[in-house]
C-alpha cells in the first residue's frame, strides 16, 4: 500500500549555511551595531556623523571581505576548480528583468 511507504525528508538548511560567503561573525556583528547606532540616531542618542562614520567603516570592510573572497578563489582555482566555476556561474546568473514599465492607459513607454 501506499500508506505504508517511508516518506523521504530534506535536511533544513540553518541560516548560517545559507548566509553569504563574504559574511562571517565579525561583520555580522558590525552590522548590528551599524543597525544599533542606526536605532539611537532615530531616538536622538547619537548624531548623524557617528552613524555615517559607523556606515563607512562598515562598507569599507565588506568591501575588504569581498576582494578576499575573490583573491582566495583566484589563488585557489588550480587545485579547486568546482569552487572557481561555482563562483563564476554565481556571477553570470541573470538577474530578473524589469517589466517595461506603463502609462495609465496600460500602454507600454517604448520611448
Amino acid at each position: 500500500m501506499v500508506q505504508e511507504q517511508p516518506v523521504l525528508m530534506c535536511q533544513k538548511i540553518s541560516r548560517w549555511e545559507r548566509r553569504l560567503a563574504w559574511l562571517n561573525r565579525e561583520l555580522w556583528l558590525e552590522l548590528m551595531k551599524k543597525k544599533r547606532v542606526y536605532d539611537h540616531w532615530k531616538k536622538g542618542q547619537d548624531t548623524q556623523e557617528d552613524y555615517k562614520d559607523v556606515v563607512n567603516l562598515c562598507r569599507e570592510k565588506i568591501s575588504r571581505a569581498k576582494d578576499q573572497i575573490e583573491l582566495d578563489v583566484a589563488t585557489d582555482s588550480k587545485g579547486n576548480k568546482k569552487c572557481f566555476c561555482k563562483y563564476i556561474s554565481n556571477k553570470r546568473r541573470a538577474k530578473e528583468n524589469v517589466h517595461p514599465l506603463l502609462d495609465e492607459g496600460g500602454n507600454s513607454d517604448n520611448g
